[in-house]
């Protein structure tokens, strides 16, 4: 195993590799706290899924039927992590090194260390994403530019430089996913396409507003629409809670989710508007946000590169929300809306494929930048959200890529 180290084979803090066992030995001693701390850090750190979250020690997982998210590393889980990984050993009086369990000072210092060396994770990537100079990230794995972990297979999403024709190309098949959902406008459509290119580009920006998918009455395909939307930010299925209510529990809503980096966050069947909270705000308008732990007297900072969506009749976004949040309006022709049965599984299709759909998004958003990322006129601008402009919404709208809808 190697572990980068800038210590010298003789110190005794230093990782060994232990005669007859592949585990890496360290010896502890009185005032050796630190050494040893950093020690394991290298242990950890050379699995690639140990990393400071949320001001936390945290590891990236992979559950069977959930997929990848990060879970916090409790006190208990990580002793056993120390205890299987590592050969703790302390010299005794008889210079004879007798086996010991993960000394609580290093459990300690990793747990609650400021001065933590492994690597800060600030995002979850399910597909190919762009980092801050505008370059496509292909390759799977932790990139320390970002602090993005990239979590896709080498061959997903094939890229080459696109053209116009490509992209008018790929309007239209994202489109096909749409087409028999009936739009009040053609804005709320294109709303809708923005939507799919920000699902499939979240991780790549420092802020992205939500989307509001709203109708007159029940039946209207609302949550059908949302779950095509969110196969583009991850194969997982989004987190579904309920909007919360009040300051506090936005606060813990918020720090409890971001903490796990899902694709997308769903408030699903909305009883109400979206209310202005602190929490929420900042997280719909802040690269990062602070919020105090559950519990606790202490706060974590935590990124907020996640998608937010709502689904809700006659919902809309309140006071402050009304920048933050995009809405797309569904408009049902038939008085019998809830009877109705969609000819297509765009959903199913999404499931069962996602690869081109996403490279789709991601082909879009690289020819607009080949194509001088043109500018129409009469759209303003949306402060806070630049760079989603430029990735999303400019985009995807029909004055730059003129898409012609099927009936």
């Amino acid at each position: 195993m190697d572990h980068k180290s800038d210590r010298s084979n003789d110190d005794p803090a230093s990782p060994k590799p232990s005669e007859g066992n592949i585990r890496p030995t360290i010896q502890d001693a009185p005032g050796e706290t630190p050494r040893s701390t950093r020690a394991a850090e290298q242990v950890l750190d050379s699995t690639g899924a140990y990393y400071i979250s949320g001001g936390a020690l945290s590891r990236v997982v992979n559950r069977p039927g959930r997929g990848i998210s990060v879970e916090q590393v409790h006190e208990q889980t990580l002793k056993l992590v120390l205890a299987d990984m590592i050969n703790w050993v302390v010299k005794g009086r008889d210079g004879v090194e007798h086996p010991i369990n993960p000394p609580h000072g290093v459990v300690q210092a990793l747990m609650h260390g400021q001065d933590c060396g492994l690597p800060v994770l600030n995002g979850l990537a399910r597909q190919p994403y762009f980092d801050p100079d505008g370059r496509l990230v292909t390759e799977p794995g932790y990139d320390a530019a970002t602090g993005i972990f990239a979590a896709f297979g080498e061959a997903e999403c094939p890229m080459v430089k696109p053209t116009r024709f490509d992209a008018e190309r790929c309007l239209e098949y994202l489109n096909g996913f749409l087409r028999e959902f009936e739009f009040k406008s053609e804005a709320d459509r294109a709303a809708a396409l923005c939507a799919m290119l920000t699902a499939a580009v979240r991780p790549s920006l420092p802020t992205a507003p939500a989307f509001n998918i709203t109708a007159t009455g029940p039946g209207s395909g609302k949550s059908y629409l949302a779950d095509v939307i969110t196969p583009f930010a991850g194969p997982e299925d989004p987190y579904r809670v309920s909007f919360p209510e009040r300051h506090d529990e936005a606060g813990k809503l918020i720090i409890t989710v971001l903490r796990e980096r899902p694709p997308a966050v769903l408030f699903d069947d909305m009883q109400g508007n979206w209310k202005s909270l602190g929490p929420l705000n900042r997280a719909l308008s802040s690269s990062v946000t602070t919020e105090r732990l559950l519990g606790s007297n202490r706060t974590a900072t935590v990124s907020t590169r996640v998608l937010f969506l709502g689904t809700g009749n006659h919902v809309e976004p309140e006071r402050d929300m009304r920048r933050r949040v995009v809405t797309i309006r569904l408009a049902p022709r038939s008085e019998k809306a809830a009877l109705r049965k969609f000819l297509g599984t765009p959903v199913a299709d999404l499931r069962e494929d996602r690869a081109e759909p996403v490279a789709c998004a991601l082909t879009i958003i690289r020819a607009f930048q080949e194509h001088g990322e043109p500018h129409p006129e009469g759209l303003e601008s949306i402060g806070t959200y630049e760079e989603w402009s430029r990735y999303c919404r400019l985009p995807s709208s029909g004055s730059v890529y003129p898409i012609r809808h099927k009936a």
